[in-house]
């Protein structure tokens, strides 16, 4: 099965030549040079996008390749939850969130086909004085970009405190470049932002989460006994640039019966900590199957 990956924007500067244009050397050129122009008040879309880029490559960039079986279960997320309970799904702060070929998340004509999620610290409110405090960034690529060269990715900022998320996601004031080029509807939006909560509230679950190792040492991994042996597999992997998991590759699809899905339940004392569990498939009425008649066949085996 094939992912759609992050449009990197190093990568399009080079492929274009654009580096020799603009005297950049290496990535942190790049981001010195943009970063330099661009403000969280100012131009925040371009630089909460190159925060993320930055720290995302610094920590060997990070992604989950997210199946299909599991996609419809993580939309369906009710966001009538404090954004307190949202924190980095495996302890990741940056992760890259990509989708498989075909199986896009869509409203008409327009697909999102990966998704980055960053904590960064936003504005809690809009009007008065500024109050920084953790919120969450979510970028959507859908494809687009500037002149053919540099991609964009739509955004959606918002701040993780008390509130309700419902509240928040879009209490921050729009950004002009929403009204340029290609205008995303805000229901493809929050079913982008639904998506990653989930991933937050799933954290490190391993009964939707596999760590991914090299193709070749796959064999490998499948024999290994011990965890020791597992982890120094990962550790090549992560060496060698694949820092990757796996979502719902194993969710199974059960014809005629309920099938798994992520149900969030509150945990720890006085039951303020949110959690995605896996409820596991079963049948409905399963007491009702076994009360069928059976051997009435008179039909002689031909």
């Amino acid at each position: 099965m094939k992912f759609h990956d992050y449009q990197d924007n190093y990568a399009a500067i080079k492929r274009f030549g654009l580096d020799r244009e603009l005297n950049i050397r290496s990535r942190e050129d790049m981001y010195n040079a943009i970063l330099d122009q661009a403000h969280a008040d100012t131009d925040p879309i371009t630089y909460r996008h190159l925060a993320f880029d930055k720290e995302w490559n610094e920590l060997g960039r990070p992604y989950y390749d997210v199946y299909p079986s599991i996609i419809p279960m993580l939309t369906k997320l009710n966001l009538n939850f404090p954004g307190t309970a949202i924190s980095p799904p495996n302890g990741l702060k940056h992760l890259l969130l990509r989708l498989p070929e075909g199986h896009e998340l869509y409203h008409g004509e327009i697909s999102v086909r990966c998704i980055f999620l960053s904590f960064q610290n936003v504005n809690r409110n809009p009007y008065g004085e500024c109050k920084l405090e953790q919120g969450l960034v979510v970028g959507l690529d859908i494809g687009e970009t500037i002149e053919g060269v540099m991609p964009v990715y739509t955004m959606r900022i918002f701040p993780l405190d008390e509130r309700k998320v419902e509240e928040t996601i879009f209490v921050l004031n729009t950004h002009a470049s929403k009204f340029m080029g290609t205008e995303v509807p805000d229901e493809l939006i929050i079913d982008s932002v639904r998506l990653a909560l989930t991933v937050c509230l799933i954290n490190d679950n391993p009964e939707f989460l596999e760590q991914q190792v090299l193709s070749k040492d796959q064999q490998k991994f499948n024999l290994a006994m011990s965890e020791a042996e597992r982890q120094k597999l990962y550790d090549k992997a992560k060496r060698r640039g694949k820092f990757g998991f796996t979502l719902g590759k194993h969710i199974e699809m059960i014809p005629h019966a309920r099938r798994p899905h992520p149900c969030l339940v509150w945990t720890g004392k006085g039951k303020k900590i949110a959690k995605i569990i896996l409820r596991k498939g079963s049948f409905i009425h399963k007491n009702k199957i076994e009360q069928v008649p059976t051997g009435y066949d008179t039909r002689e085996d031909q």
